[in-house]
């Protein structure tokens, strides 16, 4: 038995009893080889589990074991007993995530919920960052996750590691040497003759690593050791494995050598009996077994065993002799039930370059590649590489393994490799690596330089396409001709191969070039072919899909865009490839804060935000900087837009252009003087020339809202004019009348006609400008500032009243604050009639004479202004009538902690039921 400090077990007691009072907990336990992890995790469970019953309840337990290899995708999962369709079936990273967060709520149904994994390092990453994504949302369930983690490689299971350390749930333990206090009572246990003398003297020489201490004590009888001059060394531990190994004869040796090439998971005595030639394993196994080499347990499939320890799994396969290893592993391979494992063992075996194997790992990869699992193709590609004849083949497939290296997402091993790279035989797939690395990057004349070199050198191959895709999105983001990025394109349609991986650069490409050049027929098209339910789109069209919502957001039909890019942004958060550093995540948060929910967009925005690259793609932080400016954020609004803008200067990317400027507008009608809105257009001329205020093709309908308030600030009424008719001519916009109208009102009060301008707002009903709240928002301020400039106090004070409403509702902090944004407590029969200055023409420290709209002047905000964000966000949804069910997967947490969210907001807003938290927001 190991001792550990009572420290550490006082403190996994109390995380146990955290977890059952709702407060889930996650104890991540550190230690290296030998530290005693496996012994520990097993003392954790037990503990648990007796806490469970003396609180009255009967706790599950689920269990895995990470195991050494190319483990299936999400076989973590399916050990732990959640149960997901045959890989044959193709689940999707969603689909298995929503079932592992289904399968905790059933568990926790019934009561509270043991997990526990042992070498957490080594379970599949697939099963790692579904488990991470669910318990970064975990609130309120009964629920203690407990793992063992040996040594990370570098950029393995990020997610993870970004949890273990950031997390309020998780408690770390550290599983020290043991003391020698602690190493006396363990000797005495294991030899009770034993010295103090020789147990200090074997402590001192295994610096206390509890492995190696009681191995020593185990193997070597005390009297022994007396007489030795030098102790056996910790560092050839291995050694000291296979000399432990080597005295139990030779059946357990050859049990235990075979079922260390199988690998350190379960597997079927009867398998590594077979492997290992022995007609009855029993006894063996017996021996492994007394000696805490191997384990068994009896399934369905029978007796099944594994090594209890990968190091002492990876100590015996060290030391097998190369003949006998490499007969091991062709026999294993001809055992091999399924073809990963097969072309493992037949790599392992290989002794020499062998085509024949190197062109089935390749045909492994193209199959793996087409299900999208980039890893494995790498894996076997990698594979395929070593053990290629020709050197240019050869090199081929070591490029082409580190490009799907970088789909899958393993950038910084590819970084790592760049001075092969750069030394590279194949100078053409060199180009392709270098060029994707740089598309990353958002590098994208740098992109063109490498692979414009390279274009058409590659005849109707995957690499040709690849090629194409790229210099396409390259040219279109670069700024270059819309001419030249057709070119590229349409080179890529010609060829007879398709890579998935790319399906978002190409469809994102392909609409925007089509709507630039007049062909938005064409992408409707396209879009009308899409299955009506959004979770049906295939998932090489799930970026045609992302585009939809792109489209209805960038025209303003927020509702519309919700749903399809809802369905975007959980792909790509359970393992699609991105397009645009979080680009899909920031239109979803454009879309939810035109629909006025700002506290759900406040997520989206912040997700966005963190995948921004070193060069931020401008696109995405226009969009994130308008969900910066209206929650307040002035400094970072501004620095997100400089950082877009000095990238288009270099690359004045069109649709990047046109979306700076529309945010620019959000940022300045916010925060910026008289002076700087007046200098924003020309500003944009000077840096984008024509692309500034002419853009190539249609845009969206917001774009032209915001470009025509730029022309006004610019004293340019004509172009703000015919802006405002073109928005006015889109009748199927429900708010196209009001936010036209409201813009030529604005025109004729910058032209003097301030009773004209009143007459025009007057003639805006409600529901003309509903859906979209900040405008209506604008117009009933801008209403409320002119209609007390003719001395209409009734009318200001009913419009400010609105407009503060509206600006509560969406907590658009800067207006709220805003002195150029008339309050309705500040008006009375006496207010001056004298014309205020327009709201988008002055600025917060320029003063007016109606007061600012505040969050305190109605006691309705502050009941919600109490809640956190994530209630707010729950608060949200609810009122819209989602279910528990609906708002679990919205928000990706589990049912029980959408009811523990919506416990505390009924406690804080004083309601108790759905129906009284949706009325006072509607009073709100």
């Amino acid at each position: 038995m190991l001792i550990w400090d009572e420290a550490d077990l006082q403190a996994l007691e109390s995380a146990g009893s955290e977890a059952l009072q709702s407060s889930p907990r996650l104890v991540v336990v550190h230690g290296g080889p030998g530290s005693g992890r496996t012994r520990f995790l097993s003392t954790v469970a037990d503990q648990f589990l007796a806490q469970a019953r003396s609180h009255g309840a009967q706790a599950r337990r689920w269990a895995a074991q990470g195991s050494l290899g190319t483990a299936a995708p999400f076989q973590g999962l399916r050990d732990l007993g959640v149960l997901l369709p045959a890989l044959g079936e193709g689940p999707t990273a969603l689909e298995v995530e929503q079932e592992l967060r289904e399968a905790i709520d059933e568990a926790l149904d019934v009561g509270p919920l043991l997990i526990v994994i042992d070498d957490l390092q080594w379970l599949d990453p697939e099963s790692v960052d579904a488990l991470a994504r669910v318990l970064g949302s975990a609130v309120a369930e009964r629920l203690l996750v407990v793992v063992t983690v040996g040594h990370f490689e570098p950029f393995q299971h990020l997610r993870w590691q970004a949890l273990s350390t950031s997390s309020p749930l998780v408690r770390h333990v550290e599983l020290h040497a043991l003391s020698l206090e602690s190493a006396t009572l363990v000797a005495r246990e294991l030899r009770s003759d034993v010295r103090d003398g020789l147990v200090q003297r074997v402590w001192k020489h295994t610096r206390g690593n509890p492995l190696f201490f009681t191995s020593l004590l185990r193997r070597i009888d005390p009297l022994d050791l007396e007489r030795m001059v030098q102790l056996p060394a910790p560092t050839e531990y291995a050694r000291a494995i296979e000399v432990r190994l080597s005295t139990l004869g030779v059946e357990p040796v050859r049990l235990a050598r075979a079922t260390a090439v199988i690998g350190t998971g379960w597997t079927s005595l009867a398998e590594a009996a077979y492997l290992a030639d022995l007609t009855d394993a029993a006894a063996a196994l017996d021996v492994l077994a007394r000696e805490y080499i191997l384990e068994q347990r009896s399934s369905d499939l029978g007796t099944e065993i594994r090594i209890v320890h990968a190091v002492i799994q990876a100590s015996i396969y060290q030391f097998i002799p190369t003949t006998d290893r490499i007969a091991l592993h062709a026999r294993a391979a001809d055992l091999a039930a399924d073809e990963p494992t097969e072309l493992r063992h037949l790599f392992a075996a290989a002794t020499t370059y062998d085509d024949q194997l190197a062109r089935r790992l390749e045909e492994a990869a193209d199959r793996a590649r087409a299900d999208r699992r980039h890893r494995l193709a790498a894996q076997y590609l990698d594979w395929a590489s070593r053990v290629t004849a020709s050197g240019m083949l050869r090199s081929t497939r070591y490029l082409d393994a580190l490009y799907e290296w970088i789909l899958a997402g393993n950038v910084e091993y590819v970084r790592d490799q760049l001075p092969e790279v750069h030394r590279a035989r194949d100078r053409n797939g060199a180009a392709l690596v270098l060029g994707a690395l740089l598309v990353l990057d958002n590098n994208w004349t740098d992109a063109l330089r490498i692979l414009r070199p390279i274009s058409g050198a590659e005849v109707a191959t995957l690499r040709a396409y690849r090629i194409e895709v790229l210099l396409a999105w390259s040219s279109m983001t670069a700024g270059e001709a819309s001419d030249t990025t057709d070119t590229h394109l349409a080179r890529a349609e010609s060829l007879p191969i398709r890579d998935d991986g790319l399906a978002g650069l190409f469809s994102i490409t392909s609409a925007m070039l089509d709507r630039r050049q007049d062909r938005v027929r064409q992408t409707e098209e396209r879009l009308r072919k899409l299955p009506r339910r959004e979770a049906a789109v295939p998932v090489e069209d799930t970026y045609w899909l992302a585009w939809r919502g792109f489209a209805a957001a960038l025209h303003g039909r927020a509702s519309e865009a919700i749903t399809p890019l809802r369905e975007v942004d959980a792909r790509i958060a359970t393992g699609l490839s991105d397009v645009g550093d979080g680009l899909a995540q920031a239109f979803l948060g454009l879309a939810h804060w035109l629909n006025g929910a700002a506290e759900v967009a406040a997520i989206h925005f912040r997700n966005a935000e963190a995948q921004l690259r070193p060069r931020p793609n401008p696109l995405t932080s226009s969009l994130i900087a308008i969900g910066q400016t209206t929650s307040g954020n002035n400094e970072r609004a501004t620095a997100l837009l400089e950082s877009a803008r000095t990238t288009l200067r270099d690359m004045p990317w069109d649709e990047g252009v046109n979306v700076l400027l529309t945010a620019s507008v959000f940022h300045l009608h916010a925060y910026g003087s008289e002076r700087e809105r007046a200098a924003l257009l020309p500003r944009h001329r000077r840096d984008f020339g024509s692309k500034a205020d002419q853009p190539d093709g249609a845009i969206g309908s917001i774009w032209k809202a915001q470009a025509a308030l730029a022309h006004i600030w610019a004293g340019e009424p004509e172009p703000a004019l015919a802006l405002a008719a073109s928005i006015r001519q889109t009748p199927e916009l429900d708010w196209s009348r009001g936010v036209a109208t409201w813009l030529e009102a604005l025109v004729a009060e910058r032209r003097g006609d301030i009773a004209g301008a009143v007459d025009l707002l007057a003639g805006i009903r409600r529901a003309d400008a509903a859906s979209l709240p900040l405008y209506a928002a604008h117009i009933a301020a801008d209403h409320a500032r002119l209609a007390a400039a003719t001395g209409d106090t009734e009318t200001a004070t009913t419009q400010a009243r609105r407009a503060q409403e509206l600006y509560t509702s969406m907590n658009a902090v800067p207006y709220l604050s805003s002195e150029s944004v008339i309050a309705p407590e500040s008006l009375s029969p006496s207010t001056s009639s004298e014309h205020t200055p327009h709201a988008l023409d002055a600025s917060p420290a320029s003063g007016s004479s109606g007061a600012p709209l505040s969050a305190t002047t109605t006691s309705s905000p502050g009941v919600f202004s109490a809640l956190t964000e994530r209630e707010r966000a729950v608060a949200a949804l609810v009122v819209t009538g989602m279910s528990y069910a609906q708002i679990a997967r919205e928000l990706f947490i589990t049912r029980s902690t959408v009811g523990y969210h919506l416990t505390r907001i009924y406690a804080k807003t004083a309601t108790a039921t759905r129906h009284e938290l949706s009325e006072l927001a509607r009073r709100r």
